[in-house]
């Protein structure tokens, strides 16, 4: 069972698969953590949410121990743009809203 630490959160994280049973141990480094066994319809899918949360962990920063995690590039923040102001449009509806009272 591969061994995942995360040095950022000290924690670690080991997953198995056997047919349609994973079964997960994660928690705090150093300490006993927790075990989560699900059971899948079948062994394809069993073996499909294996990788994706193998893959969800390493998009996390864990790695398997002894090696360095993956980081991911995290996007550029940019300040959020909303619909562009036209000033004749608007000049024109507040015209016509004018009209009503």
């Amino acid at each position: 069972m591969p061994r995942y630490l995360n040095s950022d959160t000290d924690q670690f994280w080991e997953i198995t698969l056997d047919g349609n049973v994973t079964r997960a141990e994660f928690g705090a480094k150093g300490k006993k953590g927790d075990t989560s066994i699900k059971t899948w319809p079948d062994a394809a899918h069993a073996q499909a949410e294996y990788d994706k949360v193998i893959a969800f962990k390493e998009g996390r920063g864990f790695a398997v121990e002894g090696t360095v995690a993956k980081k991911t590039a995290k996007p550029a923040k940019t300040k959020p743009t909303g619909p562009q102001r036209n000033p004749k449009l608007e000049a024109l509806i507040g015209k016509d809203l004018s009209r009503l009272w």
